[in-house]
Formats: C-alpha cells, structure tokens, sequence
C-alpha cells in the first residue's frame, strides 16, 4: 500500500468503500459513466433488464445495484456495469402509472361493434372496482389483425403502479369472460 496515493476526503477520486489498484483511474472513471446512466434507476423502482430479469431495485451501490425479484423475491445482484450496457426497462419513470395491455381475440362471427361495447363497459368497471385501476383514464380498443381462427384485438387500461397491473389483468380476464359467455360472443 505505500504506492498508493493519499487523499483527503474531499479530493479522493474514489467512492467510500472502493480501494485503488493498478489501472484505478480507468475503473473510476468507467464507474463514474456508469453511476450517471444508473442515476435513472432508483430504489424502490420496477425495472427490467435485457437479460429479462426483472423486479424491484432494492439498492443502489457505486459498484451493483440490487433487484427484487417480483413475485418470488429472489435477490439479483447486477454488476452497475452490465447495467449501464443493457437496455433497461424502468416501469415507474418518468411516472409510476401507466399503460397495460392484453391482447383479446373474438370469432369471426362476432359483432365486432357489441364486442368492443361490451370489453370497453367491463374494462371501465374493472379500473372503478379494482385496486389499482385509474378510472380517469378511459379503457381503449383497437383491433389489430385477422388472425387464424379469431379476429384480435387490444385492450389498453391505465393502472397505478406496475404491480396493480397483475390484479387489474386478472379480474379482467375473469369478468371479460363471464360477460361474452353472457352475451353469447
């Protein structure tokens, strides 16, 4: 340790914790770079990784950031500079609400203006009922393609937060279900 050079506080080069070694500088300012493209993931955020990990950020330290897995609550240690060099997928920036999608596809022989009545009228009721729903926002559909044996289309609801999205999908689903059963669709 006698070749390494002593700083004060306020002019070391380096962030509590990390000890310099041969070619610290390129790893300073390599980290450096990379604590300012991590500064868009904070703890508490939902984010996804390329790798297709994907949870809550739990922490952010100068060399990883640590992730929640969600539901299994597996801990995910990412090196910050994996991190800086992946796309990366922050579901609570620049806001925590946002759009969930769910793809639907009726008969050919379908009403396509009552199908889209009634998905709009359950989708309403669900983001009203449902924990997590934001009703100032209303429910879209688009149909989207003529698949094989259904035509498809796509139900866009507004949720809080990236969690509520699971519940809100569900119910969903489930009283989307019961309505074209009732409907006859």
């Amino acid at each position: 340790m006698d070749n390494f050079p002593i700083f004060t506080e306020k002019e070391s080069p380096y962030w509590p914790g990390m000890l310099p070694d041969k070619g610290s500088d390129r790893k300073v300012s390599k980290n450096a770079l990379t604590i300012k493209r991590i500064a868009l993931v904070r703890p508490g955020d939902y984010v996804k990784l390329e790798s297709g990990f994907e949870g809550y950020v739990t922490d952010v330290k100068a060399r990883n950031t640590t992730i929640r897995s969600y539901p299994d609550n597996n801990r995910i240690i990412v090196p910050n500079s994996v991190l800086a060099s992946s796309i990366v997928i922050n579901y609570s920036l620049p806001e925590e609400n946002l759009w969930v999608d769910l793809s639907v596809g009726v008969s050919y022989d379908s009403d396509l203006q009552h199908v889209e009545d009634i998905t709009l009228e359950v989708a309403e009721q669900i983001l009203q009922s449902v924990e997590g729903g934001k009703s100032e926002h209303k429910p879209v559909l688009r149909y989207e393609e003529f698949g094989d044996s259904s035509i498809n289309f796509r139900v866009r609801m507004f949720v809080q937060t990236f969690k509520n999205q699971f519940l809100i999908k569900h119910t969903f689903i489930k009283e989307l279900h019961k309505r074209f059963n009732a409907e006859g669709i």
